[in-house]
């Protein structure tokens, strides 16, 4: 079984929003994404794994497919619009149709 390292799976709940905008690992997030390689090089100090891995998700082709793979194998993924679903097995028989 394959898991996600901590640094691919903080890439992986960047990407899929996990993290949430104005949590700590949000904003690292943002910062280690758009870090020159000054900046960069001074976050690796402290993240070694995040930075490392979002080089990665920059430079290394195939990477991120590959990631994302692996963290979506036991998640649900929906693509597109689908209709609402109802339960209709447990409808109740008098129930209005028409809501």
């Amino acid at each position: 079984m394959t898991t996600l390292t901590k640094g691919e799976q903080f890439i992986y709940d960047w990407q899929y929003g996990v993290h949430g905008a104005t949590s700590f690992k949000g904003y690292l997030s943002k910062a280690i994404a758009v870090a020159d390689n000054t900046n960069l090089d001074k976050l690796r100090l402290a993240f070694p794994e995040y930075a490392d891995a979002m080089n990665s998700f920059h430079t290394v082709k195939g990477w991120w497919p590959r990631v994302e793979d692996i963290g979506n194998k036991d998640r649900l993924v929906i693509l597109g619009k689908h209709p609402v679903q109802t339960n209709v097995a447990t409808k109740k028989e008098n129930e209005d149709e028409s809501i």
